[in-house]
């Protein structure tokens, strides 16, 4: 270790001698460290990629690998636009570059002498500079943010482990020791800790004692997460999901936030982000590994610019607002079968196979399936025999799907994962029978339920926050709450009114609280607006017994026509209030109606699947 390489600097670029090698690998070389190992192709005839930024200290500028028939060098690429700087001309497979905090030097991964070690490239002399010498797999370094240490990912051990050693050379220290592979470490800005990507999860681990938590926790699903990366307040980490989406996740724990969708790990996958030093960007490897470019997102998500040429696929085509995957296992965990749902903003009420919607053919019968080992989930969809795949639109503020499940073995377990959920909204799932008189989990509380024999279909409601105004007069106004407040209270929802009624059993009664689908009587001293900002509200079902009614409106305009009724023919007249009463063809959020019935049932004003 510590062996020196002088490398003639021509115009910047730091260049080997000239001469064939063979790796003890059987001639392949290094493209990507995706999931927990390496993986190989075969060298040669393959196009540019450019792989795996790491910033400068000043933000300002990256380096990255730029693989090419089956070599790899570094390259620089400041963010003003000037075009990308050839940094090594090693001709070996250099790649996994990673930015010293000072800025003047850059750590690597490179078969420079036959296998894949860890070298520093001083930048300021052009020397190349040797810091392990073993022949298993040295690869992906990280600084630590003092420049004292680095970290890597090496099987020395028969393994997939990582390491820590002095930056100058000297005998590596194995942090982790697990029968999982880990890869990808990331220092935390204190120095104190490592997140790596450990088999399908991201793991925080204590570089002194070894002591791991579990940040994210991937197992049991098709996809990893994988190559994390701190913030620089060390707050939160940003990680991808197998190229299908990134995530940002609180270090502390607790809900995380999706800041990039995919449906498939194509050209459209982002993966590989590494979090600027000012915390203002994420770069991030774009498409698949063999010709991917670099891309620069916004942390916020919303802004993105391609720095790289390469250029893939439109990755907007079928990139979904959000996705969420549903897992039917059977009780062990041994089986399973998936479906996701989610928003687009090239979704409809129709298939659209160019996102993936596909009709299938019928399911088997109960009774067909008694022999065999058997499940699957679908969601239904009208004149079809449903989808495993079901994508909205993206404008709805409320959507509700329906799952048919089938399996030969009951009890089975229905999974989910937390953050995936959007944020700032609610999704429920529920039996359609009772609307949750049978079952009925908030799915941001909890990541599975256990599904017995008496339940073969299932929904689950989506509601996203709305903000709605209302102009109401001085005087007495008919009024109800089309979302649902998370301050109920009249003083709150109605200040300065005179007096908040609601009607029950044949008589007012004044209230201190409002509920969504309640009609009630304001009383003004003075015209004005209100404003309700919460969660849209869909449906409003109410028991009813014969007589008047004083019942609210959902948060869309909705028929009279439409409105349910159980038994049907029970609703007579409906009459809304302004300036008097009149009878009403619609009903119109945040107005409060009197509706004449003339037995006992059930009403029920609900938008159909979700309105936009």
């Amino acid at each position: 270790m510590g062996n020196e390489r002088a490398g003639a600097l021509a115009e910047g670029t730091v260049r080997g001698r000239q001469r064939q090698r063979g790796n003890r690998r059987g001639g392949r070389v290094v493209v990507l460290g995706l999931g927990l190992g390496l993986t190989l192709v075969q060298a040669g005839g393959s196009p540019a990629a450019d792989l795996y930024p790491s910033w400068a200290p000043d933000s300002q500028e990256i380096v990255f690998a730029r693989h090419a028939d089956g070599q790899a060098e570094l390259w620089r690429q400041r963010l003003d636009g000037s075009p990308a700087v050839q940094v090594t001309d090693l001709g070996a497979c250099s790649t996994y570059p990673a930015w010293s905090p000072d800025g003047g030097a850059i750590a690597f991964t490179s078969n420079l002498d036959g296998d894949f070690d860890i070298y520093v490239l001083e930048l300021g002399s052009g020397v190349v500079r040797q810091v392990t010498d073993d022949p298993a797999y040295d690869w992906d370094p990280a600084w630590s943010p003092d420049g004292q240490r680095l970290a890597f990912a090496s099987d020395r051990d028969g393994d997939m482990e990582i390491y820590v050693v002095d930056a100058a050379g000297g005998v590596p220290q194995q942090v982790t020791d697990n029968a999982v592979p880990d890869a990808h470490p990331a220092w935390s800005p204190d120095g104190r800790t490592l997140a790596v990507s450990s088999d399908e999860s991201i793991v925080l681990v204590e570089v002194s004692t070894g002591q791991t938590r579990v940040l994210v926790d991937g197992s049991g699903w098709w996809y990893a997460y994988q190559h994390p990366s701190f913030s620089p307040d060390g707050t939160q980490l940003v990680c991808d999901m197998v190229g299908s989406a990134l995530l940002v996740v609180p270090v502390a724990g607790g809900e995380g936030r999706l800041v990039r969708w995919c449906m498939s790990w194509g050209d459209c996958g982002d993966w590989g982000p590494a979090w600027s030093p000012d915390g203002s960007t994420i770069a991030l490897n774009n498409g698949y590994v063999e010709a991917s470019s670099l891309r620069l997102l916004s942390a916020a998500g919303t802004d993105e610019t391609q720095l790289s040429p390469q250029a893939g696929a439109d990755r907007w085509r079928d990139m979904p607002t959000w996705w969420v995957d549903l897992r039917l296992t059977n009780p062990d965990g041994a089986s399973h079968w998936d479906a996701q749902l989610g928003m687009s903003p090239f979704a409809t009420d129709d298939k659209e196979e160019f996102l993936g919607e596909i009709d299938y053919p019928p399911m088997p019968t109960p009774s067909m399936i008694e022999s065999m080992n058997y499940f699957e989930i679908r969601f239904s969809q009208d004149g079809t025999f449903g989808r495993h795949l079901d994508l909205r639109s993206d404008r709805r503020r409320t959507a509700t799907w329906r799952l048919t499940m089938l399996a030969s073995f009951r009890p089975c377990v229905l999974r989910w994962a937390i953050h995936h959920l959007p944020p700032g909204t609610s999704l429920v799932l529920r039996d359609p029978y009772l609307k949750g008189g049978l079952l009925e989990v908030d799915m941001r509380a909890q990541e599975e339920v256990t599904v017995d024999e008496a339940l073969t279909t299932l929904e689950i409601v989506y509601r996203s926050p709305v903000v709605l105004t209302q102009e109401l007069t001085a005087g007495w106004n008919l009024v109800s709450v089309p979302v649902a407040l998370a301050d109920q209270a009249v003083a709150s929802v109605f200040p300065g009114a005179l007096g908040v009624f609601a009607f029950a059993e044949g008589a007012y009664r004044q209230v201190a609280q409002v509920e969504p689908c309640t009609g009630y009587f304001v009383n003004l001293p003075a015209a004005r607006t209100v404003t309700w900002a919460g969660l849209a509200q869909a449906e409003c079902e109410a028991q009813v017994g014969a007589g008047w009614q004083l019942l609210g409106a959902p948060y869309e305009a909705l028929p009279v026509a439409q409105i349910g009724q159980q038994p049907a023919g029970i609703l007579r007249t409906v009459f809304g209030f302004a300036e008097g009463y009149a009878p009403a063809t619609a009903l119109a959020p945040g107005r409060g109606y009197w509706m004449q019935v003339q037995e006992q049932g059930v009403l029920s004003a609900s938008l159909p699947g979700g309105r936009l």
